[in-house]
C-alpha cells in the first residue's frame, strides 16, 4: 500500500520547481506529503560518506526535511506514541530523538519510551 508521494531535490529558488510542485499536488491531491525534501549539500555529503543526514549535520535544513517527512509518516500509521517514539529514535540517535519527540508525547510518555525503548 502506498502511503504517499514524496516531491525530493526541490530547489524552489528555480522556475521549474515552482511550476513543478503545485502540478504534482494538482495531479495527485492528498497523496503527496506535504513535507518536501529540498536540494541540500550536507544530503549530498552524507551520500557521499555513506552517512545519514542525521550523522552528516543534525541541524541541517535537510535533516529538518527528512525530521518532518518522518513525523508526517508516522502521524499517517496507526501506532502507539511510544512506537512513534522509538522509530524516531532509532532513526535519529536517542538524545536527538528526546529533543524533538518529548514535547508532543508529553514528559510521561518519553520516560516510558527511555525505559521500553
Amino acid at each position: 500500500q502506498v502511503v504517499g508521494y514524496l516531491i525530493t531535490r526541490a530547489d524552489m529558488r528555480t522556475n521549474v520547481a515552482q511550476m513543478m510542485v503545485p502540478a504534482i499536488r494538482g495531479e495527485f491531491g492528498t497523496m503527496v506529503f506535504e513535507s518536501v525534501i529540498h536540494e541540500n549539500t550536507d544530503v549530498q555529503k552524507g551520500n557521499i560518506g555513506s552517512r545519514t543526514i542525521f550523522q552528516q549535520n543534525p541541524k541541517a535544513s535537510g535533516a529538518e526535511d527528512y525530521l518532518a517527512l518522518a513525523k508526517e509518516v508516522i502521524g499517517k500509521l496507526e501506532l502507539s506514541p511510544i512506537v512513534k517514539k522509538r522509530i524516531v529514535s532509532r532513526t535519529m540517535g536517542q538524545s536527538n530523538a528526546e529533543g524533538v519527540m518529548g514535547d508532543e508525547y508529553g514528559e510521561e510518555g518519553q520516560n516510558k519510551a527511555l525505559v521500553e525503548g
